[in-house]
């Protein structure tokens, strides 16, 4: 979900064209996190964690309870005492709420917003205005430090799925009179930023019409941006398209920069471990479950936090000159097919094979997991699918897996392929990649 789309619309307004916009010192104060490595960004993310640790424990019985019985004390906390704290699921959230929030809401101005629901559980979060200002204060030093955002608010937000806001303005972009509404956004916007499925949804009803816009860059977030659909935002919009690793819960986790080798942490705002099945930091290359500790939401503290993402850290410093840690996203924990003999395979490892090698013959993809022995991919076909295609993607996934050594080629693992009319999303309208009857 998009860091204003997030929010609710008043809320957003409000705090959008607050003093988080123009506070330089605030977005040259996140610049000089994001320059900050080795120790020095060790000592700042332990001044926060304990921080926020002290005030859990005192605020919220939850989090009294948990610290309580792994001994933790905010006054000695390490960096390696902090990851024996228990892992904070999405199944605490939703059963725990009462006793995860603070107990001195009458304080704040709370907010509560609603998560999509994509990894299965939809959630209630809450936040103060100091939280969400500090969210989108991060955003706004990405669109305009790291992608040299001219204007302020000189882009279109995709936070609707039938209109966008520029300099305030609503666009309409559902109505008959698209070009007039493209015009508009074309004069006025010099970037555009929103979910994919917003963006995708506007890209094809200004291909349908003949239309192009010429922007400077697009931000796509919410979901899974595979490299076919950023070709094709690309095209229509003629410029780069970056990817962010945003959730609605803490905001911004990680971003592409320019040269999009990767996603650079937000090291200012939040923590991020990945870690194995037992809570434990993993190595470099090893792809781990994704954690975020956020500093600032003092309402409902979420430490330790999984976000049933999965991630790996990348070697090295980004040419691009910033030295945040990078992580590559592998994806949704729940999108990982169980195949015979307790293996597992990553979906998305399929997703650019794919695209690679049938972008020109399928609209849109789902896996449908009805076995440990059977897979059957969902496509709705384009007019250029012919049934040979078919027969070379199983091929292909088949030979995928044998090549991981996550089947063998005796038979015992099948792929069929079937096309479809229609394949639903999510009610937030995210794409529903994988469907298991596991």
């Amino acid at each position: 979900m998009s860091i204003i789309g997030s929010i609710k619309g008043a809320v957003a307004r409000k705090l959008f064209s607050g003093i988080c916009l123009t506070d330089s010192l605030g977005l040259w104060s996140i610049a000089g996190i994001y320059d900050t490595t080795g120790a020095k960004i060790q000592d700042y993310h332990l001044k926060r964690l304990r921080n926020i640790v002290s005030y859990a424990n005192g605020a919220t019985p939850f989090w009294h309870r948990v610290f309580s019985s792994a001994g933790i004390d905010a006054r000695t906390l390490t960096l390696k005492l902090f990851e024996q704290i228990p892992v904070l699921t999405k199944e605490h959230l939703k059963h725990a709420t009462d006793e995860i929030l603070a107990n001195d809401l009458s304080r704040h101005n709370v907010t509560m917003i609603m998560t999509s629901g994509s990894s299965g559980v939809p959630l209630k979060i809450y936040a103060d205005d100091v939280f969400l200002k500090k969210r989108i204060q991060v955003h706004r030093h990405y669109l305009q430090k790291v992608l040299k955002l001219r204007s302020a608010n000189g882009f279109a937000s995709f936070r609707k799925r039938q209109h966008t806001r520029v300099l305030g303005h609503y666009v309409d972009w559902a109505t008959n009179d698209l070009a007039a509404a493209a015009d508009w956004i074309a004069k006025n916007a010099q970037a555009a930023c929103g979910s994919l499925f917003n963006l995708m949804n506007f890209a094809r009803r200004l291909n349908k019409s003949n239309l192009k816009l010429n922007l400077d860059f697009v931000v796509s977030c919410a979901e899974f941006l595979s490299e076919t659909d950023r070709k094709y935002l690309e095209k229509t919009f003629n410029c780069p398209v970056y990817d962010q690793y945003t959730n609605a819960e803490v905001g911004l986790i990680a971003f592409e920069c320019s040269r999009r080798c990767g996603f650079h942490v937000n090291t200012a705002n939040i923590l991020v471990e990945i870690v194995d099945k037992y809570g434990v930091s993993v190595q470099k290359g090893k792809i781990g479950r994704i954690l975020v500790t956020a500093f600032d939401n003092k309402i409902m503290p979420l430490i330790r936090y999984d976000t049933a993402d999965l991630g790996q850290w990348m070697d090295g410093t980004c040419s691009c000159g910033l030295k945040t840690p990078r992580l590559i996203f592998e994806g949704r924990a729940s999108n990982v097919l169980k195949l015979p003999n307790d293996r597992e395979y990553y979906l998305e490892y399929f997703i650019g094979p794919m695209n690679r090698s049938f972008v020109d013959v399928i609209e849109k993809l789902q896996f449908f997991q009805k076995s440990r022995e059977l897979l059957v991919l969902r496509i709705i076909p384009t007019a250029k699918y012919k049934d040979e295609h078919g027969v070379a993607m199983r091929k292909l996934l088949i030979s995928l897996l044998v090549r991981a050594r996550a089947v063998d080629d005796s038979g015992a693992f099948d792929i069929r392929i079937e096309k479809v009319d229609i394949i639903e999303n999510f009610p937030s309208g995210k794409a529903r990649l994988f469907v298991s009857a596991l």
